[in-house]
């Protein structure tokens, strides 16, 4: 897990080096800003870490 707060739709990547990509929305319950939606996932993502810290 990224983050503890709220998350949604993700995709993962691998980049030629062997390193992965995660992108991801994310945000808080409820929004910190009113952008008159009525969700809460305001914020895009993208986690970059090798397979050594994801299997830690």
């Amino acid at each position: 897990m990224f983050t503890k707060s709220l998350r949604k739709y993700s995709d993962l990547a691998v980049l030629p080096d062997g390193s992965i990509l995660c992108f991801y929305e994310s945000g808080v319950d409820p929004p910190k800003i009113n952008r008159n939606r009525d969700w809460a996932y305001a914020n895009l993502t993208l986690a970059h870490f090798n397979l050594e810290w994801l299997t830690k």
